[in-house]
């Protein structure tokens, strides 16, 4: 994708293309750029109209003794078809790109507000990971179009070298995409989930000598370090989204030693807001000690001061403590259990990754910070390096540095060869998962709401 203009360096110190900054040197150079890119738009869509008559009127016409013919002149029609499209989402996404640095710029020179830079951010997040599903679909669509039999073949052809060969891993991108997201599977959980968890950090009250409270069950949360009364099972907070496991995902991005993120170890026992602050990348938990081996303390880190004065407490007392209250908190855990780290870490790298797409306020500071005091040990395997940089650098470049840093410390190399084309897929998706899951989280919470403490609903299963 060509770059799109040369920008000035952030606060976090990045190289000087990397960053967002407003381009005042060349106020109509952005104007000029998104005129170009939609004429191209315009001319695309009228050239994949032309086509699509042509293949409608050649699949009508077609009699029986036109034969191979025919069939030829479809397939050739509908290549071309592909095409087009690969190049109209192309250019979509270029689209994107523009308008989000126009968006920049506006709100550097008070034109919109943070709050209106935000919500064209998601928008426009939202118009870029679709257009790279059309991408992708119709990259996929002229593939098969030109050799229907070329995935098969690539496998099973022995003198194929093993660098063309395309992994096992990766072949369910290749093959009829089934959907990401569906209304009735979002956020399902496991079986027995809520119970499973419970048990995995000796936190059944029963064992505790807990007695029921007289509003429902009584739950332990790790944040405050306390038990309380809830009326209503809320349920373990997830990690990881569930359907990074529906997906086939989870072995491309942890590797093949890594625990099922519907392992209770991908949970923590969160109550009242809380709970939602993590599973919306607001709060990221981090090790106290990043010298320790394995981590036994891991601490709460609020990314949104904003956030600070929101109330946090628990029952009766929900109202006593506030979010700044636990920001920097240690976790209170009953066992000798802890969350797997590599899970966190994932939490912890599409959080930061989510402050930079979202345009949120100081995001850039908040980057810098944790590369001069990097909270993870180095040198610790937690994702393949490919995922890493994939999901790092989809929605366009940020600072590299720090980027290269989470490559080096927390990544892994893999046998597995993943081209520069499937790794976008790759993080797309997950990215597209990550989004989806959070923005139905009250929905999920609603429905968890006639829920008992302890028990799993029929959605569960």
């Amino acid at each position: 994708m060509d770059a799109l203009l040369e920008s000035e360096s952030d606060e976090s110190g990045s190289d000087a293309e990397s960053s967002e900054q407003p381009y005042e040197s060349a106020p109509d150079a952005l104007l000029n750029r998104l005129n170009q890119v939609r004429t191209i738009l315009w001319a695309l869509v009228k050239q994949i109209e032309d086509l699509s008559n042509k293949i409608e009127e050649v699949t009508k016409n077609k009699s029986e003794d036109e034969g191979d013919n025919a069939l030829k002149l479809e397939t050739h029609f509908r290549s071309e078809y592909a095409t087009l499209e690969i190049e109209f989402a192309k250019k979509q996404q270029d689209e994107v790109l523009v308008e989000r640095r126009l968006a920049w710029r506006e709100r550097n020179t008070g034109i919109i507000s943070q709050l209106e830079l935000e919500k064209r951010y998601k928008a426009l997040k939202k118009r870029y990971i679709i257009a790279g599903d059309d991408l992708w679909r119709s990259s996929n669509e002229k593939l098969h179009l030109e050799n229907p039999t070329v995935i098969i073949s690539m496998q099973l052809d022995s003198d194929q070298s093993a660098a063309s060969k395309i992994p096992e891993l990766l072949l369910p991108l290749y093959r009829k995409p089934v959907a990401l997201i569906t209304p009735r599977n979002i956020r399902r959980k496991p079986s027995n989930w809520t119970s499973d968890v419970i048990e995995y950090y000796s936190a059944n009250w029963e064992d505790h000598g807990k007695t029921v409270h007289r509003y429902g069950s009584v739950a332990w949360c790790h944040a405050n370090g306390t038990w309380y009364p809830y009326p209503y099972n809320q349920g373990p907070a997830r990690i990881v989204p569930f359907l990074i496991a529906a997906n086939k995902l989870e072995e491309l991005i942890f590797g093949s030693v890594s625990e099922s993120v519907q392992h209770p170890a991908n949970a923590l026992l969160l109550g009242g807001a809380v709970s939602g602050y993590l599973e919306t990348y607001k709060i990221v938990i981090v090790p106290v000690d990043n010298s320790e081996t394995p981590i036994k303390r891991w601490r709460i880190d609020l990314l949104f001061p904003s956030l600070g004065g929101e109330r946090c407490g628990l029952g009766e007392n929900w109202d006593k403590t506030r979010l700044k209250d636990l920001d920097g908190k240690e976790l209170s855990f009953l066992g000798e259990r802890r969350p797997s780290p590599r899970f966190l870490y994932f939490h912890f790298i599409m959080a930061l990754l989510r402050l930079k797409d979202c345009g949120s306020d100081g995001w850039q500071q908040i980057w810098a910070r944790y590369y001069e005091q990097r909270p993870f040990p180095p040198t610790n395997n937690y994702m393949r390096k490919a995922m890493i940089k994939a999901l790092a650098t989809y929605f366009e470049v940020a600072d590299m540095k720090v980027v290269e840093s989470w490559v080096s410390d927390q990544g892994f190399d893999t046998q597995i060869q993943i081209q520069d084309d499937q790794a976008k897929e790759l993080a797309r998706r997950v990215h597209r998962i990550v989004d989806t899951d959070i923005y139905d989280f009250r929905d999920d919470r609603i429905e968890e709401l006639s829920d008992t403490y302890g028990e799993d609903t029929d959605e569960e299963e």
